[in-house]
């Protein structure tokens, strides 16, 4: 390749051989011939530059930092939103983890742990419920445990009895003499 003098289109090589012009890569260089924080981007006969994803256009003309969590409406949503250089990250309320890049708060699906033991586990935004099976009550932290009918219901079952609480239920040992009713709570 030869550069020509005279009319040659700047930005451009003659090809010796073929006599047809060839684009120069300036952005092929070493050095960029943009400014800090913006990225070449070549163009037939020429070049641009644009501010590196993060940055934006100060009325100066500098590529400078953008600043995320003010100009992105509810970019953490269900988090805080933390600027960095370049970027961002979101740094998520309980029950949400962020995305791989940072840059989101997925709900956590805390069913996948099983939780409620005794009971069904329904995922809501943000945390979860346990649904208990017959026989079990949730606790104050969402457990299901069993619900102690003997100690609970003194008095109301297992008359003229025993009771025994077993999971999710009880049993009525009748007294000599006694039976037990049909319903099984009673003797």
């Amino acid at each position: 390749y030869q550069i020509l003098c005279g009319n040659q289109a700047p930005g451009f090589l003659i090809d010796i051989h073929t006599g047809k012009p060839l684009d120069v890569d300036e952005c092929g260089s070493r050095e960029s011939p943009c400014q800090q924080n913006a990225d070449c981007i070549n163009i037939p006969g020429s070049y641009h530059c644009e501010c590196t994803r993060g940055y934006k256009l100060s009325p100066g003309g500098a590529c400078v930092g953008r600043n995320e969590c003010r100009e992105i409406p509810n970019v953490c949503s269900h988090g805080d939103c933390m600027d960095t250089e370049g970027s961002y990250m979101c740094l998520c309320h309980r029950g949400f983890q962020a995305s791989a890049d940072q840059t989101l708060c997925m709900d956590i699906d805390e069913c996948d742990r099983q939780p409620c033991g005794n009971g069904t586990c329904k995922n809501i935004i943000g945390s979860y419920n346990c649904l208990c099976f017959p026989g079990f009550v949730v606790t104050h932290n969402g457990d299901c445990v069993d619900f102690d009918e003997c100690t609970t219901l003194v008095g109301q079952v297992c008359r003229f009895g025993h009771c025994l609480n077993t999971a999710g239920s009880f049993h009525c040992l009748c007294q000599d003499g006694f039976e037990l009713t049909a319903d099984g709570k009673n003797c």
